[in-house]
């Protein structure tokens, strides 16, 4: 069982803990404990289940959110002794409560994902610095042909975060993470063109080689394969998976067919340039129509009600132009490959 401790600041007020304790009696909460802290200020530790976070925090947000001193900190625990059985003393209502709930959000809280995604953005200088190298060594492996040495590329490529995070803000309705993750966005797409143009200028680039061809022309396999990097993607963040493997996977989708447009554009071959670069916008669409979609199945939403109102306006806009977009391309896709035929 994945656990959290919750831990609660809150005035000590006669009226508060109450409060606090009517609300966790309708959660599975495995451990609990008070600790007195100085200005007249408690400190709740509690411990459960991680798929019961959100849901409990929200609550306690919205209760105690305007007190003066308020806050709460997740923490994430590997393991704990003795070990956990769980649903001791709940009722078998609050059980199958409990059980109705996690078949419908098996994910990590809002705030552990926002958190996550964002924190991962933090540092323009770091990102650059891998996007040089992610470039650098893709534009090796695609020019020898090396699928090794492209596959170590897409781990160092740090595009996750950024398209992740650009769909956690269209469902949060969030303009900060948009910006942040349009700025990081921008910067990789920016910083892995020039690096493999310049690359394209100074070294000999033969169209012909396997791993650029396949990635100069648009398929309907490559809309799949950004569609699946991108559920994969935000998948990685929700359910606390690796993100080191799922990077493999959106990277799959982006870093390659990036660095192969500089490549190609560096060499003169403007013609598969610009067919490499319609795939690798395809892939940008369907990664974002991914994982919004992603997003929005797994019910992430803001919790104020105004901003969730907002947060469903911009998701189904984002689902209606990134599919309408994907929905042009693949009858492109198909038009071309009937008119060749």
């Amino acid at each position: 069982m994945v656990l959290r401790l919750i831990e609660i600041i809150l005035p000590s007020s006669e009226v508060n803990l109450p409060q606090l304790n009517s609300i966790l009696k309708e959660h599975e909460i495995l451990g609990y404990w008070e600790v007195d802290l100085k200005e007249e200020l408690i400190l709740v530790r509690v411990l459960l289940p991680a798929i019961e976070t959100e849901s409990l925090m929200d609550k306690i947000e919205d209760a105690f959110g305007g007190l003066e001193g308020f806050r709460i900190f997740i923490i994430n625990v590997k393991a704990t002794l003795p070990r956990i059985s769980s649903k001791n003393n709940l009722s078998e209502e609050l059980i199958e409560e409990i059980e109705d709930e996690k078949k419908k959000v098996e994910r990590v809280s809002r705030e552990e994902l926002y958190s996550s995604i964002s924190q991962q953005m933090d540092s323009p200088l770091i990102f650059s610095v891998l996007m040089i190298l992610a470039s650098l060594v893709a534009a090796i492996g695609v020019l020898n042909d090396n699928v090794a040495v492209i596959i170590g590329a897409m781990i160092i490529a740090p595009m996750l975060s950024p398209n992740v995070g650009f769909a956690l803000s269209t469902v949060l309705s969030d303009k900060d993470l948009a910006q942040k993750s349009i700025y990081f966005n921008a910067l990789g797409i920016f910083i892995g063109f020039i690096f493999a143009f310049l690359i394209g200028l100074l070294v000999p680039v033969d169209p012909n080689v396997p791993s650029i061809s396949i990635r100069s022309d648009l398929a309907v396999g490559s809309v799949l394969l950004a569609f699946a990097s991108g559920v994969v993607g935000s998948l990685a963040f929700t359910t606390a998976l690796s993100s080191i493997l799922i990077g493999v996977m959106i990277a799959v989708a982006l870093l390659p067919p990036l660095v192969i447009v500089g490549l190609l554009a560096g060499a003169g071959y403007y013609d598969l340039a610009v067919g490499a670069g319609l795939l690798f916008i395809t892939n940008l669409v369907g990664v974002n129509f991914a994982a919004v979609l992603t997003f929005w199945v797994q019910k992430i939403k803001p919790l104020d009600k105004e901003e969730a109102k907002s947060g469903r306006k911009y998701t189904y806009s984002a689902l209606i132009i990134w599919g309408a977009i994907l929905i042009v391309l693949l009858v492109l896709v198909f038009a071309r490959n009937l008119f060749i035929t």
